[in-house]
């Protein structure tokens, strides 16, 4: 091209600064990258909020195995055991003792099914026996959640004379074949004895009214009271009454076996019938036994304890220390009379 000179003063070309230039050529503008990423979007919290943070979905776990549920029935001399499945066992382990809360250690026996008979245990006083059944795995073993027992009590029998007074108690859960005066007394004499005339009298002790209730289980007549766990119950038995008495069934927790007490009053102490629960087993002595209720050596004013044999009490004059400080033994039957000073309203 030709540069045309002319124009005002200065003469010369003049340059616009409108469009830059280097060496005669202008600098391209890059074009934007093809490339793209992808940037996680984050939506703001309030001030103070945590983020938001992954749900984690829940999986399913097995199901540990349901223990299985013990009981015994008497059939005979023998004890009959029997539970409920457990799932996954290979076989059941029994245990044998002869305290109501023992530690099982060595196996009684070992079978695969749900029942187990222990022969001619039944019928000695003097020796009562106590079972735990567990489910066994082969990662090891599960207990059944309760323990049964049996209990024999001595009785005696009356004479042609006239009939003997006894004294016992449901020391076990028996409701399943035992609730009231008339299946206590069908219960014995199915043990031995003729029907509706071995049982004459059955009491139960009102300890709000300081009365006797009197079941006539000959005639069918009177208060036929109910029987739960722990009751001190009276028996007047004819001659034909058998020498034992055994109850099978559920060995109470500890702590559900207890007793409302009546207070005495300035005038005298007010009796009061009750079994030593199996929790109490410490308590060895009629001297203890007063003491652990209430304070010692002042609310339990004496504690009886009758003796069948002889068809008298034994008396332990507590407040004075003074009389047949008679041996406690749990599941048994006694008579605290009490004072009017730090009576419990419920004992144990």
């Amino acid at each position: 091209g030709v540069c045309r000179y002319g124009g005002s003063e200065p003469a010369g070309p003049v340059y616009s600064t409108d469009t830059p230039f280097t060496n005669g050529m202008n600098t391209p503008t890059p074009a934007p990258s093809a490339t793209w990423t992808r940037s996680p979007t984050l939506t703001p919290t309030p001030t103070g909020t945590p983020p938001p943070t992954n749900t984690l979905t829940p999986t399913s776990t097995p199901t540990p195995p349901q223990p299985c549920r013990l009981s015994a029935a008497k059939r005979g001399n023998d004890v009959v055991l029997s539970w409920t499945v457990d799932p996954g066992a290979t076989a059941y382990r029994v245990y044998r003792g002869t305290t109501p809360y023992f530690v099982p250690g060595t196996p009684y026996a070992i079978t695969t099914g749900l029942t187990y008979t222990d022969m001619c245990v039944i019928g000695d006083p003097a020796i009562n026996y106590f079972y735990r059944v567990a489910a066994a795995y082969p990662f090891g073993e599960a207990f059944c959640n309760n323990r049964v027992g049996e209990f024999d009590i001595a009785l005696m029998a009356g004479s042609i004379r006239g009939a003997a007074l006894n004294d016992l108690a449901i020391p076990l859960d028996v409701s399943a074949v035992i609730t009231d005066a008339e299946s206590l007394a069908n219960w014995i004499e199915g043990e031995g004895g003729v029907p509706f005339a071995t049982v004459r009298q059955l009491l139960k002790w009102d300890v709000s009214r300081q009365t006797f209730l009197a079941w006539d289980h000959r005639f069918g007549f009177g208060d036929n009271f109910a029987i739960t766990t722990g009751d001190f119950i009276l028996a007047t038995l004819s001659q034909d009454a058998p020498l034992v008495t055994t109850f099978v069934g559920r060995v109470p927790e500890p702590g559900e076996v207890s007793f409302r007490l009546s207070p005495g009053t300035a005038r005298g102490c007010a009796l009061n019938f009750i079994s030593l629960p199996f929790d109490q087993g410490a308590l060895t002595t009629a001297d203890q036994l007063s003491d652990a209720i209430g304070i010692p050596d002042t609310t339990v004013a004496q504690a009886l304890d009758w003796d069948a044999m002889r068809q008298t009490p034994l008396v332990w004059l507590n407040v004075f220390g003074l009389g047949n400080n008679f041996p406690a033994t749990p599941g048994l039957p006694y008579i605290v009379c009490l004072s009017d000073t730090g009576v419990p309203s419920i004992w144990p």
